[in-house]
């Protein structure tokens, strides 16, 4: 979906059975912001995130694919689970099965007849990276002792997080710094209604304007070469991808 429709709030419709909405900030407040991100991963999670527990499990996060992880991690997932963003859908009522005309792994729910397979699930996640400004991970190892080495960062930074488990809010730091931007038309009263796609372009919207304005003074002041800076950093009404 393009950029335009998503700042007007409009959904991702792939059938009517399912369809991606777009929460608020309060939303996702009232559904408690750390069950949230963490069903999000659940969700968009790609193998590179969870080398670890994979590993653990005997399974290469290079040999499995993105949808194949997806189905392991969403099997539990009920209405309750995901209503914030996939509404009515009910991910735990599809069986993965093999599509018998091309063979291909998919999620299929005998009661509906409705079907997620690898195509469904790549416009779901890029929806929804793309209304959070989630970037994938992937993470390429060339040798295996790379690899081993990677594994063991990675374990390392999952006992640390299992030692300190206390969740400290993603959105907070955010809220708090563009409600108290002169930029941002909201305040602590009304932001909660901001569309959480609109939220994350303000975020980068505001840096991308203050950037320019302090490249700018610097231009007139005669402290920076304007060769060293391109059109676009000076363009606050640009591109923010």
């Amino acid at each position: 979906m393009n950029d335009l429709k998503m700042y007007r709030g409009d959904p991702l419709v792939i059938n009517d059975l399912i369809q991606v909405r777009q929460p608020t900030l309060g939303e996702i407040a009232d559904f408690g912001e750390e069950r949230y991100f963490q069903m999000l991963s659940a969700i968009c999670g790609s193998p590179s995130d969870f080398m670890v527990a994979l590993d653990d499990m005997g399974i290469r996060y290079e040999e499995i694919t993105d949808f194949q992880l997806f189905l392991m991690l969403t099997r539990n997932l009920t209405p309750d689970d995901t209503r914030i963003l996939l509404g009515d859908l009910d991910l735990s009522a599809y069986e993965p099965q093999l599509n018998p005309q091309d063979g291909q792994l998919r999620l299929y729910n005998p009661k509906t007849q409705s079907v997620v397979d690898n195509a469904v699930y790549q416009q779901i996640t890029s929806f929804i990276r793309q209304m959070h400004s989630m970037t994938k991970k992937i993470v390429k190892t060339v040798t295996e002792h790379d690899r081993e080495y990677m594994l063991a960062k990675e374990r390392r930074a999952a006992k640390y997080a299992r030692r300190h488990q206390h969740f400290e809010s993603v959105l907070f730091p955010l809220i708090s710094a563009l409600c108290n931007h002169e930029g941002f038309k909201y305040n602590p009263d009304t932001v909660w209604d901001v569309r959480i796609f609109v939220f994350y372009d303000s975020l980068k919207r505001t840096q991308k304007i203050t950037e320019a304005r302090q490249l700018t003074a610097g231009l007139y002041a005669g402290t920076l070469d304007k060769k060293s800076i391109s059109d676009d950093a000076l363009n606050w009404l640009g591109n923010l991808s």
